[in-house]
């Protein structure tokens, strides 16, 4: 059995350690509370991040924020975001929601969750150079897969779409953005740090010590803070 992402702290974990005794992984998972406030940041970050929008707002209307709101909308904006997450991710192992091994039938998937499922994406002279897959329950919205054009990098497209969507959540009434598990790349904490996020740990824990899920640990072992990507 494959138990992933507890909270560390919850009762449920704790239990699941302490009878099973196996296999455990601790991975750190960001909150961006909304609305922002770049207030409680450091002067330096929010000089990056009126560099940076100062950058968009200079391309006018070349540059375009959408999310999507329909079933329809949904399905055709996924395929997009599959290869912009391709594009992102082409010189690194793969690892996560489209890791190598059997494909998850996603359109399908999509299909059945559209209520609280949406894509944000942002083009640039109509051609996508970032997009995020979320779903929403309540107030709060998850993000699951996110992509950009590694050509556009100069132009900080994830920053921007993020910047966006925390906008235009925070005005649908959003209170919070979970952008999830965070890697070991100092990049990726920097990135989620520098929108004021909040972090809880995680465990994934298994009940064989053989599991090709997670890396093995000795019995007894705690918890390590290894990454799960």
């Amino acid at each position: 059995m494959y138990l992933p992402d507890l909270p560390a702290d919850s009762a449920l974990a704790q239990h699941a350690q302490r009878r099973w005794n196996g296999p455990c992984t601790h991975t750190p998972y960001a909150t961006v509370p909304l609305p922002l406030d770049l207030t409680t940041l450091s002067r330096s970050t929010c000089r990056d991040h009126q560099r940076r929008r100062r950058a968009l707002h200079a391309l006018g209307d070349r540059i375009t924020y959408h999310r999507t709101h329909t079933t329809d909308q949904l399905l055709a904006s996924y395929p997009v975001l599959e290869q912009l997450h391709h594009q992102r991710n082409a010189d690194r192992p793969p690892t996560g929601t489209l890791a190598a091994g059997p494909r998850l039938p996603w359109p399908a998937v999509l299909a059945s969750c559209a209520p609280v499922a949406f894509v944000a994406s942002l083009t640039l002279d109509g051609q996508p150079i970032a997009a995020q897959l979320c779903l929403h329950r309540g107030t709060r919205a998850y993000s699951l897969l996110a992509g950009m054009d590694p050509h556009h990098r100069a132009l900080a497209p994830g920053h921007g779409l993020l910047s966006l969507l925390a906008e235009d959540l925070t005005a649908a009434g959003f209170t919070a953005l979970d952008l999830g598990r965070t890697t070991a790349d100092p990049g990726q904490h920097a990135y989620k740090a520098a929108y004021g996020a909040t972090w809880r740990l995680s465990s994934s824990l298994s009940t064989h010590p053989t599991s090709s899920l997670i890396p093995p640990a000795a019995p007894g072992a705690p918890c390590r803070s290894t990454p799960a990507a």
